[in-house]
């Protein structure tokens, strides 16, 4: 199923938008995602889930996986999150979502296709994460 970007917004703006990506931005990441066949989307720093549903809805639609870590030290919280994924049925095994930090959980044992590193902001955070992830990516 090819997925719409009228869906993908749609998905993206349930959740509390505080700290939610610009639209432009979101249809940035969405016209990526769905240029990919089959894509591995990991993000990092996932919050009140605007992006989360936006990426795990396309990578759903294209028969890939979306992994979300954080936290959720900031706002919003996996509760909330997991309970929307579920309510628009973007569940596991292809839409998973991990409580953790993203410096020190298990890293991905295959390729990442695109990946989002908007967690923690400081420099050394955004280093950390940069150099554990980045090497994953295709």
């Amino acid at each position: 199923m090819k997925p719409s970007w009228a869906q993908a917004l749609r998905l993206s703006s349930i959740p509390d938008q505080h700290y939610s990506l610009s639209a432009e931005k979101r249809q940035l990441l969405y016209w990526s995602a769905i240029s990919l066949k089959h894509p591995a989307i990991v993000e990092i720093g996932v919050c009140h889930g605007g992006t989360a549903m936006m990426l795990a809805y396309v990578a759903k639609c294209l028969g890939g996986t979306y992994l979300g870590v954080d936290n959720w030290s900031l706002e919003g919280s996996y509760e909330d999150v997991r309970q929307v994924l579920d309510e628009e049925d973007l569940q596991e095994p292809e839409v998973t979502l991990e409580f953790g930090d993203s410096r020190t959980i298990d890293l991905p044992d295959s390729p990442i296709d695109l990946l989002l590193i908007d967690g923690g902001h400081q420099i050394g955070v955004v280093d950390k994460d940069c150099a554990n992830w980045i090497p994953f990516v295709k």
